[in-house]
């Protein structure tokens, strides 16, 4: 993985200033994204956040679960993990992620979001009894900063609604804020 230099670890230690620990708030609310753009707004969150010292003074965020409950019967989770001794091919930071769709009629994998554990396709469907791989997508990390970048940019060129709101945006932020209360108050917040 890069290095991280000092200066971008000890802020996120900071969680008055950085709204959460780094894991599950500061990269998380990119996960929370996901589910947000793939579910909607969830109607309740409940999480576990864990602490683990990996240097003198720093910490992560880790074990943590958040689970989350949307209208209409659907549910999602988010599992953080640190597991310092596990090797993940990666030129960002050493992490796997990875999103699992299920639904009636069958699954969605999207994988190497950061690393590629296994070196699965970045697009992986179930449906009837079949499994396709899509390997022709790239999957960089770097490209998604890239290509939301330039959409921002034709919105404010051309006109009209970035794919994320201001709005939107900060009903994330709502998401990823009720984890963090949730795992502090061990309670369950609702909206």
């Amino acid at each position: 993985a890069w290095k991280v230099p000092a200066a971008a670890n000890a802020w996120r230690q900071m969680k008055d200033m950085a709204g959460g620990g780094p894991l599950v708030f500061d990269d998380g609310h990119h996960k929370f994204a996901l589910a947000w753009h793939f579910m909607g707004m969830p109607s309740d969150v409940h999480a576990f956040i864990g602490q683990t010292e990996v240097f003198k003074g720093i910490y992560l965020d880790a074990p943590s679960m958040v689970s989350f409950r949307f209208p209409g019967n659907k549910i999602g989770n988010l599992e953080v993990v640190y597991s310092p001794e596990l090797e993940i091919a990666t030129k960002h930071y050493a992490q796997d992620d990875r999103v699992e769709i299920t639904g009636t009629q069958g699954v969605l994998w999207i994988n190497c979001g950061h690393g590629s554990i296994g070196n699965p396709a970045p697009l992986i469907h179930y449906r009837e009894g079949k499994v396709t791989e899509y390997r022709d997508i790239y999957a960089g990390w770097e490209q998604s900063f890239v290509n939301s970048t330039r959409h921002y940019l034709d919105a404010i060129t051309e006109g009209g609604d970035p794919i994320l709101t201001a709005r939107q945006g900060r009903d994330v932020l709502k998401f990823a804020l009720a984890a963090e209360d949730s795992a502090r108050t061990g309670q369950t917040i609702s909206f």
